[in-house]
């Protein structure tokens, strides 16, 4: 019983004695005397019992049992570390059937005392670049070198293509390393699922631009003097697809928040499915596509 309610029980007594009235007893606990009459009322048949909800010691309907909480911690344990509490979500809703909300499972890990390095964000401090008006009008690519297996396997570099108007992933492909093979082969997908786009933003890397690119003088460049095509810049000439160069990381946002994004969910799902091989991610990877590009694709 909590101080208020041994309070109650004073005045209430007091009342039942005859000690105070009505309207002294309403006065000192905050109530109507009509509440007090029905209090004194409860009181004279209950005794203090009467003062106390009929929920106290109750555990509430929505409460999350505590076998879902458990599962929500042995998962996170064993090979959800770094995934997001709404990433958690979706795949306990997919793997276990289990509907648990994101704000939920973030209160289960604050009460187990697991940290989440996604509970708190930094503020945002930079505009995004406009989106173009359709698809197709502009591909962003890059390659993510990184521990995608962890210690199951080797490194690899993961290659992507995103849509700017819609943030669709158009193309994913994993590679021993950044290689201009690997780059043609997500063109390929990107090329036969959505057709050519109008133009492709990349990094400045060798692979799209040659190294000369700047090396050009002014008076060379009165002269009609280019550089040539790389090999891979040659194929989107022939495709009739317009090369943009990046000037930093910052300018091809989209490409930059994708590659945190895989990093955060893919490494996860690819931990959670035990995938060790080069093979064996890649043949994952168009699932992912399809579940990814519904939940941020716009």
């Amino acid at each position: 019983m909590g101080p208020e309610e041994a309070r109650r029980v004073y005045v209430l007594e007091r009342l039942v004695a005859g000690e105070l009235t009505s309207a002294q007893a309403a006065e000192l606990i905050g109530l109507s005397q009509r509440q007090v009459k029905r209090l004194k009322q409860a009181f004279t048949k209950e005794g203090p019992a009467s003062l106390l909800h009929d929920n106290r010691g109750r555990q509430p309907r929505h409460t999350t049992p505590d076998a879902i909480g458990q599962l929500v911690v042995d998962i996170v344990s064993s090979g959800c570390k770094d995934a997001s509490c709404l990433h958690m979500s979706e795949l306990l809703m997919e793997h276990h059937r289990v509907a648990v909300s994101a704000k939920t499972i973030a209160r289960i890990l604050a009460q187990a005392a697991i940290p989440n390095r996604h509970t708190h964000r930094a503020p945002r401090k930079t505009r995004c670049r406009d989106r173009m008006p359709r698809e197709g009008l502009l591909v962003q690519v890059d390659a993510s070198p990184c521990a995608w297996l962890e210690d199951r396997g080797p490194k690899l570099a993961l290659h992507g293509a995103i849509d700017n108007a819609t943030s669709k992933v158009l193309g994913l492909v994993f590679a021993p390393e950044e290689t201009l093979n690997a780059y043609l082969t997500r063109m390929q997908q990107v090329i036969q699922d959505h057709g050519v786009p109008q133009s492709l933003y990349s990094d400045r890397h060798s692979i799209f631009f040659a190294p000369k690119r700047d090396q050009l003088t002014i008076e060379d460049e009165l002269q009609g003097r280019v550089v040539g095509f790389t090999q891979f810049g040659e194929a989107l000439s022939e495709l009739g697809i317009n090369q943009v160069a990046a000037r930093s990381p910052q300018a091809k946002g989209r490409s930059e928040r994708l590659r945190r994004t895989r990093q955060s969910r893919l490494l996860v799902e690819l931990r959670w499915q035990g995938m060790a091989t080069l093979e064996a991610a890649n043949r994952f990877l168009p699932g992912f596509l399809h579940r990814y590009n519904q939940r941020f694709a716009v």
